[in-house]
């Protein structure tokens, strides 16, 4: 076997292995931009609403909301494709609007 045989399955892997990183960057900043539009939302109606228990509930739904996207920031972070989920973040979320 040459050695170009290696070398080509190495690019093989290497490319695939990008292609996969860019899908979930893209993914996981669309997801969460969508999650951050659903929050504000509910933040508007949480402004909207007299205090107690309705504000507490949808003041929960907010707080799960945030929780997703720390969780979503933490995967990101792990995987090495912080900076591509938040690009994709702010691309979607200027199709968005």
């Amino acid at each position: 076997m040459t050695e170009q045989g290696p070398n080509l399955q190495q690019q093989m892997q290497q490319q695939a292995t990008q292609q996969t990183q860019d899908f979930y960057a893209q993914s996981i900043g669309s997801l969460r931009s969508q999650i951050q539009g659903y929050r504000s939302q509910l933040e508007q109606y949480s402004q909207q609403v007299p205090e107690g228990d309705a504000q507490a509930q949808i003041q929960e739904m907010i707080d799960s909301y945030m929780e997703l996207e720390g969780s979503m920031d933490q995967a990101a972070q792990d995987a090495g494709v912080e900076d591509a989920m938040n690009q994709a973040a702010q691309d979607t979320s200027q199709q968005i609007m």
